[in-house]
């Protein structure tokens, strides 16, 4: 009677919490038409320890039903899914592929979300590939992100206070598997690469965060990391993690976050594996995130990578009365030992200083796995002297008479902290030099042992970009000359003959009193291109119109009305540029470039009637006795020799012209 009582309180108190979450009117009668019945998959469930928590039982639940009866569940009949065939790439990437993500994205890596609604120890469901966030720090306005690219500017993370950039690799990028978003969601990302010689150290360094349900390990919100070979196995313990939520987390070297008793945090920690035996063979790397399987809780976890060769570095330089071994880092427990194979007292860490090293002589490391401590390794060291390295770079000078050259050296295989010293005058010490022009650099460069490199750096400027576009006309006696170099440019430099610059930002210059023999260069800029430059020396540049014939006007009317009272055998440029006009044009006569000039003119009988050698003077119409001329035809001759020609022999020059009054 008395256990009959109690289940009947059962009953009584827990139908009606659960039927806020499950028995609503419009559901219940759209879920019948299914064949869904949500009441009973919540008792049949019987797992929920919140109410949030019976609802997403219920959504679930839903789903999967709903697939099962119409045939949209997500894998084929007959597939089971197991932890080591859950999505593996066909094609490798080549070993090292953006390992780090300091490409700033998820180049060489795949990646896809699921639901953790089955156990925690199997696969994700309901596996949907790709990566479902390409914004940086997208988690800062995004609560839903699922894979992120972190940066430093995320700040540290909220629950464990830890860099979300690990500080020992000196990135500037990690990425971020899952939120505090629950719901079963649940993020993987891996990459499948081929193991080459320079690639068989791989280590991998992570920090996660997990929200206790209180559930059993296999509920809980879990982290897993998998190393599998070509054919989806592990490839060894040593290389892989599967931690829970809770106690499990405390075991495996979480903390107990200040800010919730329920969750658990580990800071950076970094795994180091040797792949040694997979050379020329694929590998995958697998990270899996997910919250618990009731869909209250969640976990989320930060990823960076880094492979290179499995050996341990030597800094040992001629002269040196020690030597700095690194094994290297990532295993949970180091121990040395000496050439006779005896452990050295202390020696516990992922270095060992050697006093009076000798050539020649082996050392050994031995490597214990901070995962499971039955995987070690024995790693031989053959002391022989090393190389320290600039690395040198420089950036050529951009153009021609701009000094931003730039060298930069960054010192590698020796010991920090680096000197440096460059052939400057005055010397310089800096790592790197900046606003030089063309030469010749030298870096000498020293580690904290003593042990030196030298390096030279040849900074090259491009040669100068010369045109010739400027025109102009230019004869001697000229007053001036009017320079023009191309449009289309922002800025104009003109530059004369003593290299002072001229004051001027236009196309065109005016020179007063040019001689013949000077140059002249217009520096022509239209940033960010290169500076173009035109120079000009001046010589005898005749203009295209200087004392020509004139074969059209033959007739003038010399009637004192101002008006064609003149005549002139020739015109020049002054007049070819003026609109015709009733008026007499007004001669430049600066613009004929005549030096030496005669005319005769005769009348029909051959009798000279007008001579001048000045080209100045016209014919009025009368003779040289100052009578007027009767109306009719006459005939001229005229010889000219031109000041911007070197040649003596006058120009002869023939032609009529009508007198009419």
């Amino acid at each position: 009677m008395k256990k009959s009582i109690i289940l009947f309180v059962f009953v009584l108190i827990a139908i009606p919490v659960f039927s806020q979450v499950a028995n609503n009117a419009d559901d219940n009668y759209i879920d019948s038409l299914a064949g869904f019945h949500a009441d009973l998959a919540l008792i049949h469930s019987g797992e929920a320890h919140e109410a949030a928590e019976a609802e997403n039982q219920i959504a679930l639940a839903k789903r999967d039903f709903i697939n099962k009866k119409f045939s949209l569940g997500i894998y084929k009949e007959g597939y089971v899914p197991s932890n080591w065939r859950q999505h593996n790439p066909v094609f490798p990437v080549a070993a090292c592929t953006n390992v780090d993500f300091e490409t700033g994205d998820f180049t060489g890596w795949a990646g896809a979300i699921g639901d953790n609604n089955v156990n925690s120890f199997n696969p994700l469901s309901n596996i949907q590939n790709g990566i479902f966030s390409t914004v940086t720090n997208d988690l800062l306005s995004n609560a839903n992100a699922r894979h992120t690219v972190m940066t430093t500017a995320f700040g540290p993370d909220p629950n464990g206070g830890f860099p979300v950039v690990p500080p020992i690799n000196g990135g500037i990028y990690s990425i971020r598997l899952g939120g505090t978003t629950p719901n079963y969601q649940g993020e993987y990302i891996e990459q499948t690469f081929t193991v080459s010689p320079t690639s068989t150290s791989f280590a991998y360094q992570y920090a996660c965060v997990l929200n206790d349900g209180l559930h059993p390990p296999s509920q809980q919100p879990y982290f897993r990391i998998e190393v599998l070979d070509q054919n989806g196995q592990p490839i060894s313990n040593c290389t892989q993690l599967n931690v829970t939520a809770g106690v499990n987390a405390l075991q495996q070297g979480f903390f107990q976050s200040t800010l919730d008793q329920y969750v658990f945090y580990k800071p950076w920690t970094t795994v180091n594996f040797d792949l040694t035996a997979f050379v020329n063979q694929s590998v995958t790397v697998r990270f899996t995130v997910a919250g618990c399987t009731q869909s209250g809780h969640w976990g989320y976890a930060y990823i960076d990578c880094s492979c290179s060769a499995l050996a341990a570095s030597i800094n040992f330089c001629p002269g040196n009365p020690f030597l700095l071994l690194s094994a290297p880092s990532g295993y949970g427990q180091y121990q040395w030992l000496d050439p006779n194979q005896v452990p050295i007292p202390g020696a516990t860490n992922d270095s060992l200083l050697v006093n009076n090293p000798v050539v020649g002589d082996t050392f050994y490391v031995y490597l214990v796995s901070g995962i499971d401590t039955s995987c070690h390794n024995v790693l031989p060291v053959v002391l022989q002297y090393t190389q320290i390295y600039t690395n040198a770079t420089s950036i050529d000078a951009s153009c021609y008479g701009v000094y931003d050259g730039s060298a930069t050296t960054v010192g590698s295989s020796g010991i920090l902290p680096y000197t440096y010293a460059w052939n400057t005058a005055p010397p310089q010490n800096t790592q790197s030099l900046n606003n030089l022009g063309p030469g010749t650099y030298i870096i000498h460069m020293t580690d904290s042992l003593g042990c030196q490199a030298y390096d030279t750096i040849v900074i090259f400027m491009p040669p100068r970009q010369d045109t010739s576009s400027i025109i102009y006309t230019f004869c001697p006696g000229d007053p001036d000359v009017l320079l023009t170099a191309p449009l289309g440019y922002n800025f104009y430099t003109w530059i004369g003959p003593n290299g002072d610059t001229i004051p001027n930002n236009s196309n065109s210059i005016t020179i007063t009193g040019p001689q013949v023999g000077t140059e002249y260069t217009c520096v022509l800029w239209s940033p960010p291109a290169c500076r173009v430059y035109d120079s000009i020396i001046l010589n005898l540049v005749p203009p295209v119109n200087f004392f020509k014939p004139d074969s059209t006007t033959n007739v003038f009317t010399p009637n004192g009305d101002l008006q064609n009272d003149n005549f002139y055998p020739y015109f020049d440029l002054s007049i070819a540029q003026q609109v015709i006009s009733p008026i007499q044009p007004a001669y430049n006569f600066m613009d004929l470039y005549i030096n030496m000039y005669e005319i005769w003119i005769y009348d029909r009988w051959g009798i000279e009637v007008f001579y001048a050698n000045d080209y100045n003077l016209g014919w009025n119409g009368k003779n040289s006795k100052g009578t007027e001329c009767t109306d009719g035809v006459y005939y001229w001759v005229s010889h000219m020799t031109s000041r911007c020609s070197e040649e003596t022999t006058p120009t002869v020059s023939k032609g009529f012209v009508h007198l009419i009054r």
